[in-house]
């Protein structure tokens, strides 16, 4: 088990009305990207300012002491089947953007395109990468559609409805084929990642849990990954930018 990177910690300044601290970054960052602080021992998250910061810049930011920031370690933050505690992202995968919804749970693993842990800011890229290849599978199915097949009214027979060649075909199947096993890879990976970072111990088939959950409930099991790895009650989620969350 990993062990939890230790909070930044807030010092207060004088302002009006909304209570503003200032914190070092820890890192440098781009604008949009969010990290937790704590301000006299209470947690809460910041949001890197417009402009993004470099590491060990002092700036200033709002402290929202009433928003629920803790992040679940150590278990699950909820089940494999409470898809709609999160609308948006049940909504994005039952409408055929998984890749996209993988894509940004990568990047805030810091993972790049291939699962390997990214170097620098390589996962900057990672959903855009993503996103090219999920463009590119699409029109490579398009321009070489399968065959399909239809009953025969006269002769009760199967027979091809569609004009698609022997060649059409096999590149079809070969590109669906390798597009599982990439979704499938990026899947079992993340759900690996996730695990790893949030100290969460598998509980059923020891050894290939990550595999059946990909396998099985693909579906479910992104949607999970996105509210455990997105911490939505503190940060406003995004359909297509590259973390999930709203700039």
């Amino acid at each position: 088990m990993s062990e939890k990177a230790p909070l930044v910690v807030a010092t207060p300044v004088l302002a009006e009305g909304t209570t503003k601290v200032q914190v070092t970054a820890p890192a440098t960052l781009t604008a949009g990207y969010t990290f937790d602080a704590e301000h006299n021992g209470i947690p809460f998250v910041v949001r890197v300012p417009a402009g993004g910061v470099t590491e060990g810049q002092v700036f200033t930011t709002s402290f929202s002491p009433t928003v629920h920031t803790a992040i679940t370690t150590g278990r699950w933050i909820d089940g494999l089947c409470d898809c709609f505690n999160h609308p948006l992202t049940c909504i994005m995968v039952c409408c055929g953007c998984s890749l996209c919804v993988v894509g940004q749970v990568l990047t805030r693993l810091k993972r790049s395109w291939l699962g390997f842990p990214a170097v620098g800011d390589e996962h900057m890229v990672t959903f855009r990468n993503i996103l090219i290849l999920a463009v590119v599978d699409i029109c490579v199915i398009m321009l070489f559609p399968g065959k399909t097949y239809a009953l025969d009214p006269v002769t009760k027979e199967m027979v091809q409805s569609n004009n698609a060649s022997d060649l059409d075909d096999k590149i079809n199947r070969a590109v669906s084929f390798l597009s599982w096993i990439y979704m499938l890879y990026l899947i079992v990976n993340a759900r690996f990642a996730t695990r790893t970072k949030y100290g969460i111990e598998e509980e059923h088939c020891a050894g290939c849990e990550d595999v059946v959950c990909a396998a099985c409930c693909p579906a479910c099991t992104i949607c999970l990954l996105a509210r455990q790895t997105g911490n939505y009650k503190a940060n406003e989620a995004s359909c297509f930018s590259s973390d999930g969350f709203a700039v």
